[in-house]
């Protein structure tokens, strides 16, 4: 948590921990990916808890949150967050 929450704050200007935080490390988009994607296990190990699954489950979530993020995705909106969510869903359950 105190890890993520010092990234957090000054990369995305947010006090506190997150789950996932991802960094698109390409000059372009058209170069091959590069990426870091930072995952928080405290927040999953929480996350997890609450809705009784494994915590190694839950960080393969933010793994593909991440992911999906670098490949254009967007959750910025409730649209665009329930979208993405249900594409999550998919490729998870697959």
């Amino acid at each position: 948590d105190e890890a993520m929450a010092v990234l957090h704050e000054r990369y995305k200007d947010e006090p506190g921990t997150t789950d996932v935080l991802t960094f698109d490390l390409r000059d372009t988009p058209d170069d091959p990916l590069e990426a870091d994607i930072v995952l928080c296990r405290d927040e999953a190990a929480r996350q997890a808890a609450a809705r009784g699954h494994d915590t190694r489950l839950e960080l393969l979530l933010y793994a593909v949150h991440g992911l999906m993020h670098l490949l254009g995705e967007r959750d910025d909106t409730e649209p665009a967050a329930a979208r993405m969510h249900a594409r999550e869903d998919a490729l998870l359950a697959a």
